[in-house]
């Protein structure tokens, strides 16, 4: 997927979600506003907009547990979560990253050994080891 951000006004941010090329879904505009009160997002081509009803509040902060990060480097490779969508896992010294297709390369932080999280979306990463130990 592919993120455009752009500043409107007054704090007011529209962010364009496009999928990879081949993808079978489109493109979303979403525009929200940071003071939170507002969010409403356009189906692609459509002109006018739709409610996005608040379904939970921010997730909780997550613990950043300590592991060792020779951990890290079973987890490297490149991961395909559906045809043309790859999510690429790095190391850069001590810190494990992560690059989605079309996104920029960010840093995810374990809260096991086997479980990481993302700071910039709420997202998480699990790792599983196959029958002989390697990471599927």
């Amino acid at each position: 997927m592919k993120l455009e951000t752009e500043e409107i006004e007054g704090g007011v941010v529209r962010v364009r979600l496009a999928p990879p090329p081949r993808a079978e879904r489109p493109a979303l505009t979403v525009v929200l506003s940071l003071d939170g009160v507002s969010f409403v997002f356009f189906p692609d081509g459509a002109d006018e907009p739709e409610h996005a009803p608040r379904v939970g509040d921010a997730p909780a902060e997550r613990e950043v547990a300590k592991v060792d990060p020779a951990l890290y480097d079973a987890y490297v490779g490149e991961y395909e979560l559906q045809p043309g969508f790859v999510l690429g896992v790095t190391r850069e010294g001590d810190r494990p990253m992560t690059q989605a297709t079309g996104q920029p390369k960010v840093e995810i932080f374990p809260s096991s050994e086997t479980e990481f999280f993302l700071k910039v979306v709420d997202a998480r990463i699990t790792f599983v080891r196959g029958p002989g130990g390697k990471v599927d």
